[in-house]
């Protein structure tokens, strides 16, 4: 996929079952994006795990916790 000048490619956080930029608004997904679309800037990761959670096993959510990734900044 070639992503035009001006604009970008989002990817859902769940990737197996986000409808992100790899579907076009016809699919329910968002498509490419215009970067004048754009209203923030992610700043801090609010949760992070290893992806061995399981959504019927609440302990492994805080088992698969990448401890050293909450509330870390992506601003350097």
């Amino acid at each position: 996929m070639t992503v035009p000048a001006g604009s970008v490619f989002l990817m859902g956080d769940n990737r197996d079952d986000s409808l992100d930029s790899r579907f076009s608004p016809y699919q329910g997904g968002i498509g490419i994006v215009p970067m004048d679309h754009l209203v923030g800037r992610a700043t801090v990761r609010f949760w992070s795990t290893d992806g061995s959670a399981s959504w019927i096993n609440p302990i492994s959510w805080f088992t698969a916790l990448r401890g050293d990734r909450v509330a870390k900044s992506y601003n350097r």
